[in-house]
């Protein structure tokens, strides 16, 4: 058993280029034939594979998970224009956001440069 593919979205599995690099895919497991198969799975799709250890590492994967989950969603989500609830962009205190972080950040800050 090894774990992997589940700290990023769907979305870019196909794709998993940022800006110019590779995302990593952080696996673990205790079978090191079945981590070199992942590993090159991942290598195959454009990932960066990283072996974390045996497969007790994976709890530690869950957290990057979540983390990954809540910039997507506060970066993505917000930054192409979907509505969001009143309030919620502190950067700019619009319903639709065009701003970079959102409310759940400690340090809000706007695209436009409000503060």
């Amino acid at each position: 058993m090894v774990k992997a593919f589940n700290a990023i979205g769907a979305q870019h599995m196909a794709n998993p280029w940022f800006g110019g690099q590779s995302a990593s895919m952080f696996l673990c497991g205790d079978d090191s034939a079945a981590k070199r198969t992942v590993a090159g799975l991942a290598d195959a799709l454009g990932f960066e594979p990283v072996d974390v250890g045996p497969l007790v590492q994976a709890r530690l994967l869950e957290p990057l998970a979540m983390l990954w989950t809540s910039m997507a969603y506060a970066y993505v989500q917000e930054s192409v224009g979907h509505r969001v609830p009143e309030g919620r962009c502190r950067g700019c205190s619009a319903t639709t956001c065009g701003g970079a972080r959102s409310a759940t950040w400690s340090t809000p800050a706007c695209r436009s440069g409000s503060p």
